[in-house]
């Protein structure tokens, strides 16, 4: 009996091993394994479907969802997948790439000159290098977008790659971790996306807000101020409202188009305040600012957009193939005549959703609502305090002595300059012209419009100025010509920002040596001041941002040791109607740099030198004595197509072999071109009767 049950328990095993030898003959083709999930499923319809044990229907259910999204990655493209939307986006990072070269451009350029001599200036690469990494990001979004895109549905719908690595190093192990938590817990599809989204929300909104107070505020009308503000109250009470129907009214769960709306108002609300106010203090006030201050308006919001944008791009791609794809279920589910969700359950979008409203609970929203409350009310209080308080300022004539200083002077009027609530006489910008009463400025200038960062006063008859000018530390531009003043004791070092000092057509015989070495002045008008020049010990002078320097008329002596030791930077170099019969001993030193050179009136008995000027465009030379001029200068006005000379009242011009050299005279000895009349800017060298007045720009 043993031998027969051992016998028949042979054949049993035998049988079995036959039977799985089959089976894997027939699972083999062509020398591979065909995966049993990628077997062809039978049609799904309401009859098959139930002929299924679950486990079958499950997974031919997902056999189908896996071949409709096989599908769409084969199909993958731009016009179906980016779209319109994307593409605005996409245009977005071109257009804050631009926005930061022109920053960059024009910090490291001036209106005189744009070969980016200013390059070296401190934080000046910070535009340059959001610049390029925006223009390198849009270029990346480009080439990946498809691979992410790929890369989602594998990983979402469970669809192998045989072509996959199998071993990898330790490094991009750990990368793809540290890739996949952030994706799982901060991505814009991550459980803690909620959070992320709405702390950034609030730390911008703060940042906004001191930007508010802090520097808009002294920049520009409290018109502005108010439109920025009611702009951040919109966002924040929008804020409020929808947590509090979140917490309190309606459904408690943040669905997608919900949190897709907020982040693009955010979006919009950084958008806004990167290009918008700078837009206005630049091209709509031509507002000067610092470095610093223009990095505290764009700084956050670039770095915000920065991380939004491209997951932005990424979400739209990601939408439209899960909606594709959704919609191939719906198909298959009619057909069956089931709801989709019936089949295949929660579509990714809505698994998103719920798992981000699991960890973003109701006492988060709660805190969130509270913030916003609290915002909003703070920028109510702000705007009405302000708009109340405004009345206090009809005591300024008073405090500036009835003079007209204050309605007609104060062009920019900033009253809630680095103060919420209580306003003061303060002003951005003070012009006054043709004012012949005005003989001196009053005394609280100082105090009162201590954010004051341009003053231009002329025709007048001003001729001194209140003491403690000093207190004025945010000055950038500084004009006083065509008055009666006297001297100038003001230590422009404490003007750290101080650009532009114009001081010409006074009287002016003192003058305060700090000048001299102020390391930011870049153009320095102080002509028509007799008796008013440079020191003589060129070792006190270092102006190392100097572009323009115009101290002619003022018949002094030009110090002998000159050189680009104290004006390294220099282009235009106007020194004409002063004393020296020989240029600077060390004057070839400019050779490189300077553009523009005056020195007519002088006495110079020699241009030598010059001929090294590789720059030199323009030389006005007039009533000098000198007698020649060399071939090799000669040679190096000729091959400029665009060089501009002036030469009459010097004996060389009576010679015949200087026949080919301009001698003929201007309207006047002290107009200082023949090309620039008529260009709607009134140029006073040339606005005498006898250079019809500038040629009618000057009438």
């Amino acid at each position: 009996m043993s031998e027969k049950q051992d016998g028949g328990n042979n054949k049993e095993k035998i049988t079995k091993i036959l039977i799985k030898e089959d089976n894997a003959k027939k699972s083999i083709v062509n020398n591979s394994i065909i995966n049993p999930l990628a077997i062809e499923i039978p049609i799904l319809n309401g009859e098959s479907l139930r002929k299924m044990n679950p486990t079958q229907r499950s997974r031919a259910l997902s056999t189908n969802t896996k071949n409709i999204a096989q599908s769409i990655m084969k199909n993958l493209s731009f016009r179906k997948h980016v779209r319109f939307s994307g593409s605005i986006v996409l245009l977005m990072i071109l257009i804050i790439a631009a926005t930061h070269f022109t920053i960059f451009f024009l910090q490291a350029n001036t209106e005189y000159s744009s070969s980016f001599h200013r390059i070296s200036r401190p934080f000046i690469w910070v535009f340059l290098s959001f610049s390029i990494v925006y223009a390198l990001r849009f270029i990346h979004i480009l080439v990946v977008w498809k691979n992410n895109a790929k890369t989602f549905i594998k990983s979402k719908y469970g669809i192998e790659d045989g072509n996959t690595q199998l071993t990898i190093s330790k490094l991009e192990s750990k990368c793809n971790e540290m890739s996949k938590f952030y994706d799982d817990n901060f991505d814009i599809n991550g459980k803690y996306y909620l959070h992320l989204l709405y702390f950034s929300e609030f730390t911008e909104s703060w940042i906004q807000l001191s930007n508010l107070i802090q520097l808009y505020s002294c920049m520009l009308p409290i018109g502005w101020n108010i439109t920025f503000a009611m702009l951040l109250l919109i966002e924040s009470l929008h804020r409020t409202k929808f947590m509090f129907y979140k917490l309190w009214r309606g459904k408690t769960d943040i669905n997608l188009n919900e949190r897709n709306f907020q982040m693009i108002l955010d979006i919009a609300i950084d958008l806004f305040f990167l290009i918008v106010p700078l837009v206005i203090l630049w091209f709509g006030y031509r507002m000067s600012m610092t470095l610093g201050e223009i990095l505290q308006i764009i700084f956050v919001p670039s770095l915000s957009l920065f991380s939004k944008l491209p997951t932005v791009i990424e979400q739209i791609v990601i939408n439209y193939v899960n909606e594709e794809i959704a919609l191939g279920q719906q198909k298959t589910s009619v057909g069956m005549k089931r709801k989709r969700k019936s089949l295949f359950g929660l579509s990714v979008n809505e698994e998103v959703v719920k798992n981000q409203n699991k960890y973003f609970p109701r006492y988060v929203k709660l805190v969130v609502f509270s913030m916003s409350f609290i915002y909003s009310l703070a920028l109510i209080i702000i705007i009405v305090g302000q708009l109340i308080n405004l009345s206090l300022l009809h005591t300024c004539d008073n405090i500036f002595d009835n003079t007209d200083l204050w309605q007609k002077g104060c062009i920019l009027k900033t009253p809630y300059c680095k103060r919420a609530f209580i306003p003061k006489c303060n002003c951005v910008s003070l012009h006054i012209e043709n004012d012949y009463s005005l003989k001196q400025l009053p005394l609280k200038i100082t105090t009162e419009m201590d954010g004051l960062r341009k003053i231009y006063i002329k025709n007048g008859n001003l001729t001194t100025l209140p003491k403690e000018m000093e207190n004025l530390k945010e000055m950038f531009n500084f004009e006083i010509s065509f008055n009666q003043l006297q001297e100038f004791n003001v230590n422009v070092l404490e003007w750290p920002r101080l650009s532009r000092l114009v001081l010409e057509f006074n009287n002016i015989t003192k003058f305060n040596e700090h000048v001299w070495h102020h390391p930011e002045l870049v153009i320095l008008r102080m002509s028509s001041n007799r008796g008013l020049g440079m020191p003589q010990d060129v070792s006190k002078i270092m102006l190392p941002s100097l572009l323009y320097l115009h101290m002619g008329n003022n018949s002094v002596q030009i110090p002998n040791e000159l050189s680009s030791n104290q004006f390294p930077a220099i282009l235009f170099l106007y020194l004409d109607g002063n004393k020296m019969e020989m240029l600077p001993s060390k004057f070839d030193s400019f050779s490189k740099t300077v553009v523009r050179l005056s020195n007519a009136r002088c006495g110079l008995i020699s241009l030598s030198g010059l001929e090294e000027f590789e720059r030199l465009i323009y030389l006005d030379a007039r009533n000098n004595s000198i007698s020649s001029i060399s071939e090799n200068m000669k040679n190096m006005m000729k091959s400029k197509t665009q060089f501009e000379s002036y030469f009459s009242g010097n004996p060389l011009c009576y010679k015949k072999e200087n026949s080919d050299l301009n001698c003929a005279k201007l309207c006047t000895d002290y107009c200082w071109s023949e090309t620039g009349f008529d260009n709607g800017i009134c140029d006073t060298t040339c606005g005498s009767k006898e250079c019809n007045y500038d040629g009618g720009d000057c009438a």
